[in-house]
């Protein structure tokens, strides 16, 4: 499984729950940066 971006400005609405998530190896941010470059992401 790969890195998934979505457009945020296209959510209509979310919802806060108290559940949370498990970190996986290999899915964190520091993880995702890696992968495609922090510059990419920072737009530089």
């Amino acid at each position: 499984r790969d890195f998934r971006s979505f457009r945020v400005d296209r959510i209509q609405s979310c919802e806060v729950l108290e559940e949370g998530f498990q970190q996986e190896s290999g899915k964190t941010l520091a993880d995702f940066l890696r992968k495609v470059g922090a510059g990419a992401v920072l737009g530089r």
